[in-house]
């Protein structure tokens, strides 16, 4: 009887060893292919923008996603080969106001303008006095009636201190009306349906209130179509954020450099805002030692010192 019992126990043995060894290297070949077939569709797959599939999270990357504080923010990679995941996202989808960053879109439309209207960056323009009349910012890019500048000098007030004259003036070389046209011709042909300008410059209607019922009265987008369109910008003129990565003659406050960058990280470029409206809004990209760059959009901080630390905390989790 014992004999019995005893073979019965040595042959569970023998049948369990086996299962448990067949289970483990199923398990493991199951993780290793996830983890193979996420790296190559993240690294080797190239779509267009508007068609792209995003690859999940691991759960354990999304139990440590940082606390924001703002209205909306993203954080999206693009591979060096093209393809893009969303690392972190907060309301990505919800319009808001966008004050300054509006810009980025400004300096789009200048580089793809082209016929009689296109810019020439050595060619120089007069600024009128409606430009001139523009909301003042408060360092550097306040420009007076009848000065001239090159395009490329407009480019940079606008882009490095966010200058609403210099946005203005650019404006001006084909009529505004018809830049904001071009402008909001631009978001249909990408895709971000979300999004809708009014000025060149990204200030607001005075004296009017933001409300989630009258956002497309501002200029207006969500963070995942300022992703989107600046990851356009990255491929097609990465001069745009070239210029407001460069060194200034005066320092921003509370701008993009003031966010500290981890070993392995590197600025690329990137746009502030801050209107009573919008709140503060930050859109900063860093590039990072496996040849990706990360977008990462913040919008509605409490002021314009929060957007620097709501991105700061982003950058630290990345």
């Amino acid at each position: 009887m014992e004999n019995s019992k005893e073979a019965k126990k040595n042959n569970s043995l023998k049948l369990f060893v086996p299962a448990f060894i067949f289970s483990f290297l199923l398990f493991w070949g199951i993780n290793f292919l996830q983890k193979t077939l996420e790296k190559f569709f993240f690294d080797y797959i190239s779509q267009p923008y508007k068609e792209i599939h995003y690859i999940a999270i691991p759960q354990e990357l999304k139990k440590t996603k940082p606390e924001i504080d703002a209205r909306a923010v993203i954080s999206f990679e693009v591979g060096k080969n093209g393809g893009s995941r969303i690392l972190f996202k907060k309301n990505a989808e919800q319009p808001f106001p966008i004050a300054s960053i509006t810009k980025l879109m400004t300096a789009l439309v200048v580089f793809e303008n082209d016929g009689e209207k296109s810019y020439d960056m050595d060619k120089r323009m007069v600024v009128s006095k409606l430009a001139a009349s523009q909301e003042d910012i408060p360092i550097f890019g306040n420009l007076k009636s009848g000065e001239n500048f090159s395009v490329e000098e407009f480019l940079n007030f606008m882009l490095v201190y966010s200058s609403n004259d210099a946005a203005w003036a650019l404006s001006e070389k084909e009529g505004t009306g018809k830049f904001i046209e071009r402008m909001n011709e631009k978001t249909k042909e990408l895709g971000v349906i979300n999004t809708g300008f009014i000025n060149p410059t990204g200030i607001d209607p005075d004296p009017l209130k933001y409300s989630p019922e009258n956002v497309e009265s501002f200029n207006y987008s969500t963070a995942k179509d300022l992703a989107l369109i600046s990851r356009y910008i990255l491929e097609k003129y990465p001069s745009v954020f070239e210029i407001t990565a460069k060194e200034s003659l005066y320092s921003v406050p509370n701008g993009i450099k003031e966010v500290e960058l981890k070993e392995g990280q590197k600025l690329i470029g990137g746009k502030t805002g801050y209107t009573d409206e919008a709140g503060g809004c930050m859109l900063l990209i860093v590039g990072k030692e496996n040849g990706s760059k990360v977008i990462n959009v913040v919008l509605g901080a409490s002021s314009s010192e929060s957007r620097v630390e709501e991105i700061q905390k982003i950058i630290n989790w990345l």
